[in-house]
């Protein structure tokens, strides 16, 4: 309240500017005693008035004035009991009669409370360190009580904890000017300020902590200032020095003003806004507090952020990141664009985040990151992330982002890896120019269309792609799933898509998947579903692979094309076009069980054995090159330049040609009818059922249980040996002259006909049925061991002798 200014006293006032004030007081000052000060030791106790008898002033006459030094609790006094804490209710009215210069506090605890005003142009407060706590409750005023300056000053050493809840003003007399108070603290103890103070010199800190409730004027911090806002403040003033500063109380606290201190800040509760330019070394947030950087242009921050608590970018600008963050609390970015060179924590992105880690940096685990803004993945470290939900779209413009969990649409134009643990679907879209890596060993569904160029890897498990497109590596498992007519190629460019890698290709659902470039992933190839069609150039698949067409696929070949597989098996389909041809050639051993049809050629090679078990509808005929080849529905020509086997369980008629330096092997229950001009060399084997050869040629070896009958109408001459152990017939109305060996574990039997043995060559039994003759017609002398039973006839001719070791036993007459 304003009051009359009295006379000027003989000492002069001190009259100093902030900054000279904040140089001058590097040290405690030392108060002068002035010729008219007076010293005063408190001798009241517990709970005592200030009053006269309180005092060790001769007469107990307590009479204050501006350069008084009042001592509580003083070193070395006898006058203050050392076991009893003071408290003084200390009515002062602000007279000059009123006034102190220094007030001294030791040993115990005190607590001064009352109205009024404590004045001086100087003025100061020193607790010691005998002295735990402090509380003054007064209001202080500070005036320079003259005329000659215009400002005054209030000391605060203090070793251990002083609390003033008065209010802290400035004289406002109204005859002449106001006075500027400037507030100076010292002493490694703490300082706490609790009332709306009004002084406008500013506030030094020059050691130990001063807390301030509510933030006001400059402040020069040069030890640890602390800002403890229970309620919304907003402050314009600024703060500089080398000190720390200390964000504390539940309420928001708005600093507008320039910040150059250049300690650490820490915010220990509530949420502290930051609108300008920063100086400070580093940042905590503890796990009840929140920092925000509402900043509108591009800033750096080449400090620590640290701590458990929220710290949150706003304002249009950018605001890079650039020290170690090992903050472990939320991140928000609710405006602008943060880039982080070190990643930690979670964070929340409602404009733009941009993690920029040079090395591997592992978010997963963490939270996640949410929002509604967008994710930049950049520098050249790995960032792995897991349960994000940001729906803003992820960009990776460097280095690699391997996501757990991807979720809504992302531009690679580096590397993107999707590291999927167990089976998920992603829906979302995929652009730029880079890479995408399925990872894991679990199953990734993509379900939307991507037009990333830099290719497709799958690293480990399986990827299946409903919309195939661009280039690809497998070294997992590679599904493309096609309901359309999809051609891996861009027509625009004239190019085609290849395959690549260690791993497997399948095809399916019911729609065409079109392969034209050449293919080298060394896995196996699958059409488990629609129409793999492969054409333009030769050997689209590689020769490595081993293709499986399962019942609701189908492979075609067209184009005159060529295509080497290792192995096939299945139940699908396989098409062959005209002038093309397809090769199995491997040494595994197959079953394929589907259809094949088509004007192009078959080849079998390679050791293994391919059987074939469904329907052969191919035009251009079958070549076993090599292994063994077994068909149990023959059909068409074949070539045999190794092995072919013939399985058939029913009556069957094979009318084409076979022709080739490899063997026939006729296996299965039933009974094979060949009728063509058959021209192999490599003799045939009946395994199983009975074999009628209408054009018998080369030799035969017929196992137990099994028949061969040369069924040819007219006269004919078989040179070949007939070997093993099974059935020889001869039927049909013609004769057949045998000049090589019938073994003696073949049995003979003579249905039709004449049998003409030239030259000995029956050794086993001979039975002939009426109507029958077996006939020895040798120009040399023979040897028969043939035991000849039956009804049919036995002849003789030719000029040789013959000799039979075993008497005919036939009824058909010699």
């Amino acid at each position: 309240m304003a009051r009359s200014r009295p006379a000027s006293r003989r000492h002069p006032s001190r009259l100093m500017a902030l900054a000279t004030v904040a140089a001058a007081f590097a040290a405690a000052p030392q108060t002068a005693r002035a010729v008219d000060d007076y010293t005063y030791n408190w001798l009241g106790g517990n709970f005592d008035n200030w009053a006269d008898g309180n005092w060790n002033y001769p007469n107990n006459t307590a009479k204050l004035h501006t350069g008084t030094i009042l001592n509580f609790g003083a070193a070395g006094g006898n006058f203050l009991p050392l076991d009893l804490n003071g408290r003084i209710n200390a009515n002062l009215y602000g007279s000059d009669d009123n006034t102190f210069k220094t007030l001294n506090f030791a040993q115990q605890a005190w607590t001064m409370t009352g109205v009024g005003y404590f004045t001086g142009d100087h003025t100061s407060i020193n607790v010691a360190a005998s002295s735990s706590a402090v509380t003054i409750g007064n209001d202080l005023t500070m005036s320079d009580f003259g005329f000659i300056t215009d400002y005054a000053t209030l000391d605060l050493n203090v070793a251990t904890n002083l609390t003033l809840t008065g209010l802290i003003s400035e004289d406002r007399p109204a005859i002449g000017p106001d006075t500027t108070g400037i507030l100076n603290k010292y002493g490694e103890g703490t300082v706490t300020l609790t009332n709306r103070n009004t002084y406008s010199g500013g506030t030094n800190v020059m050691g130990g902590r001063l807390i301030d409730y509510y933030a006001h004027g400059n402040y020069n911090d040069n030890g640890a200032l602390q800002f403890h806002t229970l309620a919304n403040q907003t402050y314009g003033g600024t703060i500089f020095g080398a000190g720390s500063f200390t964000k504390s109380g539940a309420g928001s606290l708005t600093m507008n003003g320039a910040v150059s201190y250049t300690g650490t800040t820490t915010v220990e509760r509530g949420r502290l806004i930051l609108n300008s330019q920063l100086s400070t070394r580093s940042f905590e947030v503890g796990v009840l507090g929140e920092l925000e950087l509402n900043l509108a242009g591009n800033q750096t921050l080449s400090k620590t952020l640290s701590g458990a608590g929220t710290f949150v970018k706003s304002g249009a600008g950018t605001f890079t990141l650039t020290e170690l963050d090992t903050h472990t609390g939320r991140t928000i970015v609710n405006a602008g664009t943060l880039i982080d060179l070190t990643p930690y924590g979670s964070y929340v992105t409602n404009a733009t985040l941009e993690l920029r880690n040079e090395d591997e940096v592992y978010l997963s685990g963490r939270g996640g990151i949410s929002g509604s803004g967008s994710l930049i993945k950049s520098g050249a470290g790995n960032l792995f992330v897991s349960e994000n939900t940001y729906t803003g779209g992820t960009v990776v413009n460097a280095g690699r982002l391997t996501d757990f969990d991807p979720h809504g649409n992302y531009v690679t134009n580096a590397a993107l890896e999707f590291r999927t643990g167990s089976n998920q679907s992603y829906s979302g879209s995929i652009s730029g120019t880079g890479t995408l890596t399925k990872s894991a060993y679990g199953t990734l569904t993509l379900t939307a269309p991507h037009s990333h160029t830099g290719g497709t890897i799958v690293a480990e498990g399986r990827l299946i792609d409903l919309n195939p497109d661009g280039n690809y590596r497998t070294d997992g498992d590679l599904e493309l799933a096609t309901e359309g007519d999809v051609s891996l190629r861009n027509a625009a460019q004239r190019r085609d898509y290849s395959i690549s890698g260690t791993g497997n290709l399948t095809k399916s659902g019911g729609g065409f998947l079109t392969l034209s470039a050449a293919n080298s992933y060394g896995g196996n190839t699958t059409v488990d579903g629609g129409v793999l069609r492969v054409t333009r150039i030769d050997n689209v698949l590689p020769t490595s692979t081993g293709l499986t067409v399962n019942t609701r696929g189908t492979f075609v070949l067209t184009d005159g094309r060529r295509q080497t597989v290792a192995s096939l098996s299945g139940g699908g389909f396989l098409s062959i076009g005209s002038g093309s041809s397809f090769t199995v050639d491997g040494a595994a051993s197959t079953t394929f069980s589907g259809g094949i049809d088509g004007l192009g050629a078959f080849t079998k090679s390679g050791a293994g054995t391919l059987t074939r078990s469904g329907f052969n509808y191919n035009q251009g005929g079958t070549t076993v090159a090599g292994g063994r080849l077994i068909d149990l529905n023959p059909s068409g020509d074949y070539v045999t330049d190794a092995a072919l086997e013939f399985q058939t369980a029913e009556d069957t008629t094979y009318a084409s040609r076979i022709t080739g330096e490899g063997t026939l092997t006729k296996s299965g229950d039933g009974t094979l009818t060949l009728s063509g001009a058959n021209t192999y060399e490599g003799g045939t084997t009946v395994n199983g059922g009975r074999l009628i050869d209408l054009n018998p040629h080369s030799k035969y070896i017929t196992k137990v249980g099994t028949t061969v009958e040369f069924a040819k109408v007219g006269d004919s001459t078989f040179e070949s040996d007939i070997q093993g152990s099974g059935t020889f017939v001869k039927s049909g109305a013609g004769a057949l002259t045998l000049t090589g060996a019938v073994a003696s574990g073949v049995r003979t039997r003579i249905e039709g006909g004449t049998l003409k043995d030239s030259n000995g060559a029956l050794k086993g039994d001979v039975a002939g049925l009426a109507g029958t003759t077996l006939q020895f017609d040798s120009v040399r002398d023979a040897f028969s061991s043939a035991k000849y039973s039956g009804a049919g006839a036995l002849l003789k001719t030719g000029s040789g002798a013959l000799s039979l070791t075993n008497a005919p036993a036939n009824t058909g007459g010699v």
